[in-house]
């Protein structure tokens, strides 16, 4: 089984789908071993919710069904081989989480335990018969949103299932191309998509821009390119850079540095940290790659207003090549 292999050396913080004493469980203690295994996964958003969650490559989503959505489904991935299901769904029960846990003894479960999820009330529990592992959330709007893992059999699996349990968290901004991608043709601005630097990505540029050539000092100071306008009114600067700290450690950091509005959030699926720096005139989103290091664009100056919405459609824009 993919998954199996995945974790042949399992993950110590993830023993088991179990949260701890004081039945928490935060991504925190998670990240710094899941890391380490080196497991080829990103951070995707849930459906259409305002949610993320950490996702091994080796699932996909199988297209849902109006009979699907109807039932209340959000979301169902599958593993390439079929072995292993994540099933998101919408429940409205008619009760509180607290009321559900005490009707589960009625369908044969035993092990229910309410906890917290990174910051949220969240309900555990097993359906042996089934072979599956719940969690649920209570919504906003009093309905439930479950996620159903299954086979909780598998030890590998189990593993896996604790790891993407742990990591679901809110996702402060949800960005995509496909929202804006027709405003921004019916504009008429003249723009392409261009590579960035000499990696898999591309993004919308405005052809007032052109690509400064970088120094020596430049590359070595992590600089991968420095686009300004013809006029040198605006620039994106785009570097790499090497914190040695986590992308949670980092947004918790800029606090020290006069940054009051980090915010993590999904473009395009990939999980990005969106802040800016008032006395630098500057905004930044940055997206953790694969190496551990930080990818940062940085757009200056964000007192024009006009720029202001240049960079935002350009950071809407960012995403791999395919």
């Amino acid at each position: 089984m993919v998954l199996a292999m995945l974790f042949a050396l399992s993950v110590s913080a993830a023993a088991a789908p179990a949260t701890t004493a004081e039945n928490a469980l935060t991504w925190e203690d998670f990240e710094a071993d899941v890391k380490a295994a080196g497991i080829d996964a990103d951070f995707v958003q849930i459906g259409d919710l305002n949610l993320m969650m950490w996702l091994p490559s080796v699932f996909s989503e199988a297209e849902l069904t109006e009979e699907d959505i109807q039932n209340g489904y959000v979301s169902y991935l599958v593993t390439d081989d079929e072995s292993a299901v994540i099933a998101i769904m919408r429940k409205d029960l008619g009760m509180s989480l607290e009321e559900w846990e005490q009707e589960l003894p009625d369908y044969g479960v035993t092990d229910a335990e309410m906890g917290i999820v990174n910051g949220f009330q969240a309900l555990m529990y097993s359906v042996p018969e089934d072979d599956t592992m719940c969690l649920d959330f209570e919504t906003e709007s009093g309905e439930v949103l479950e996620f159903t893992f299954y086979p909780m059999s598998d030890e590998g699996y189990q593993a896996v299932a604790a790891i993407i349990m742990a990591s679901i968290q809110p996702a402060a901004e949800v960005l995509s191309w496909s929202d804006i991608e027709a405003d921004v043709e019916a504009s008429g601005i003249d723009a392409n998509f261009v590579q960035v630097g000499d990696m898999n990505l591309m993004m919308w540029l405005p052809s007032v821009f052109s690509e400064a050539e970088l120094t020596e000092e430049d590359i070595q100071n992590g600089y991968l390119a420095y686009l300004t306008t013809d006029d040198e009114s605006a620039v994106i600067a785009i570097m790499s850079v090497d914190l040695g700290e986590s992308f949670e450690e980092w947004g918790q950091e800029l606090a020290d540095y006069g940054v009051t509005d980090a915010e993590m959030g999904i473009v395009n699926g990939y999980r990005a940290l969106v802040y800016s720096n008032p006395e630098d005139d500057t905004m930044c989103i940055d997206f953790e790659v694969e190496s551990g290091e930080i990818l940062e664009f940085t757009f200056y100056p964000m007192s024009d207003e006009d720029y202001q919405a240049v960079a935002a459609i350009i950071m809407t824009s960012l995403q791999p090549i395919e």
